[in-house]
This record gives structure tokens, sequence and C-alpha cells, in this order.
């Protein structure tokens, strides 16, 4: 099973937060780039696991400001 799955303004809220969620024109930049999450298209639809909203915030884990900007996982 899947487990749970968010449409663009969910998966973006969260990422970012209630406060600072992440805009669908971003998510959708994202797809087109190929730089954000993993995502399913069943149809028409575009939907985010979460494991793999989990996985793309693991993979952006930085201890600082250096590995942060180098886009480096520590």
């Amino acid at each position: 099973m899947a487990g749970r799955m968010f449409d663009e303004r969910q998966a973006g809220k969260r990422l970012g937060g209630d406060d600072h969620p992440i805009s669908s024109r971003t998510m959708q930049r994202w797809r087109q780039q190929g730089v954000g999450p993993a995502f399913v298209r069943l149809g028409t639809l575009i939907r985010y696991r979460d494991c793999d909203l989990e996985e793309f915030i693991e993979g952006r884990m930085a201890i600082s400001t250096a590995d942060a900007d180098r886009g480096e996982r520590s």
C-alpha cells in the first residue's frame, strides 16, 4: 500500500509547514525541472506519497550552511 497521498497544495504544506507552505506553482516548476519530490500521476491527477516527501526532506538535511549551499547531505 502506498500510504497517505497528498495533492500539490497539501504536499506544499507538508514540506513548508502551515506558516510557509511551498506554493503549487513551485511544486509544478520542481516537477518540470525534475528537482522536487517524486510524484505519482493518476490520469490527470498528480499526487505525492508521504514516504516520497519524507525522502525529499531527508535528502536535504544539512548540519551547516556550507553543506546547505552545496546541496550536500550530512
